[in-house]
């Protein structure tokens, strides 16, 4: 029996699909819908840690909207919950890229650069 119920994988699904076809605006709807039905406070780790890919998803979306400081902020949650990441560490140093703050950049993907990540299987 897998690890996640039935409704949480087509959950993710579902909101994946949205992201991939470039709905980025219903995207954003639907995963802020998601997060409020599991009770997400910005302000606190509510989440269990395998809602990491849900919170980097919001910062994709987020960045497409250009909201580049709030995507940020999701993929920074994410790698609380995930701090092997890599991708959450390019993704942050591609919207730093983005918003012309090329110091930060440069850090984020420098520490991709330089450490040895777990591989995710």
């Amino acid at each position: 029996m897998s690890k996640f119920t039935l409704p949480y994988t087509f959950f993710i699904l579902f909101l994946t699909v949205h992201y991939l076809y470039y709905r980025v605006f219903k995207a954003e709807r639907h995963f802020r819908s998601a997060l409020k039905v599991l009770k997400y406070n910005q302000h606190s780790s509510t989440l269990p840690n395998r809602y990491d890919t849900l919170l980097n998803n919001m910062g994709h979306v987020l960045r497409k909207l250009g909201k580049y400081p709030d995507a940020i902020e999701f993929h920074k949650k994410a790698l609380h919950m995930s701090p092997q990441d890599a991708a959450s560490y390019s993704s942050i140093g591609l919207i730093y890229c983005m918003m012309g703050e090329w110091n930060k950049a440069v850090e984020s993907l420098d520490y991709v650069g330089g450490h040895t990540f777990a591989p995710v299987i």
